[in-house]
């Protein structure tokens, strides 16, 4: 079924689908299209040379035109946390939202981005152009709202702990520390400079307590590798069941990710 139907605007450039709309009226597969009156779903247009006007008008059926790169008939907004995905449903949604589309067709990047409609004239420079625009009352009927969960999967993160760790001892799962006075043995360098090294970001830790010279022992990314196969396969069996997606990344050693994601507001009938 047919939510809705693309309708360009009036003096908006328009393309057709197909090819033989425009072999069937003389019209040149390449030239652009000013609609001029849409009237009981018939576009009336005039046939562009480039950008210069021609005598040459004509006309199609609505569903020949062909929307612009990026329109749908209704959008699923991603967030990343509760907070922004409530602020466009409560906010956003009584404001009307305009749709983007980045031309940049590589799919490492980001394909659209939504704007507040009021605030539609200051676009980001990935994303010139205004693919669509989304009326207040229509926004809880063509967005769905989702926020998505990535982590990665450490003792940490699920209460495990290395047991062998010879640094806190097997009291890790994000509790166990490490010490400066440790590290500095390691790396034979002094405390102070590993203080320093540490403020200024060359050496990541997380949790540092300045005054007694530690931070969170790291044990907790092992502790997952650590359990073996049957017992990770477990694991994970039970975390699909509460609706997570598990993904193995083959970098820095191999490590496990978890996926979720979770409607906020569904598409309204």
């Amino acid at each position: 079924m047919t939510l809705r139907k693309y309708v360009p605007n009036i003096g908006q450039t328009v393309k057709m689908k197909d090819f033989n709309d425009y072999t069937s009226r003389g019209i040149h597969v390449w030239a652009h299209l000013k609609v001029i009156a849409i009237v009981d779903e018939i576009v009336s247009f005039q046939v562009l040379n480039g950008q210069t006007e021609t005598n040459h008008f004509s006309s199609c059926p609505l569903s020949a035109i062909d929307p612009p790169i990026g329109w749908e008939e209704r959008y699923t907004i991603y967030c990343k946390d509760l907070e922004q995905a409530n602020k466009i449903v409560s906010d956003w949604f009584t404001r009307g939202i305009v749709v983007r589309q980045s031309h940049n067709l590589n799919p490492s990047y980001m394909p659209k981005a939504f704007q507040p409609m009021d605030n539609s004239n200051t676009p980001h420079w990935q994303f010139p152009e205004i693919t669509d625009s989304i009326l207040p009352k229509d926004c809880p009927k063509l967005f769905r709202v989702i926020v998505v969960t990535e982590e990665e999967i450490t003792g940490k993160l699920l209460g495990l702990t290395d047991p062998n760790c010879n640094r806190c001892n097997g009291t890790g799962n994000g509790t166990g520390k490490d010490t400066v006075s440790r590290l500095a043995s390691v790396r034979e360098q002094t405390e102070d400079e590993i203080r320093a090294l540490i403020s200024e970001s060359e050496i990541r830790v997380d949790g540092f307590d300045a005054n007694a010279g530690t931070f969170e022992c790291n044990c907790h990314y092992r502790a997952v590798s650590g359990l073996g196969r049957t017992k990770r396969a477990k694991l994970f069996n039970e975390l699909k069941k509460d609706g997570w997606k598990i993904e193995r990344v083959p970098y820095a050693g191999g490590y496990w990710i978890r996926h979720k994601e979770t409607v906020i507001h569904e598409w309204e009938d």
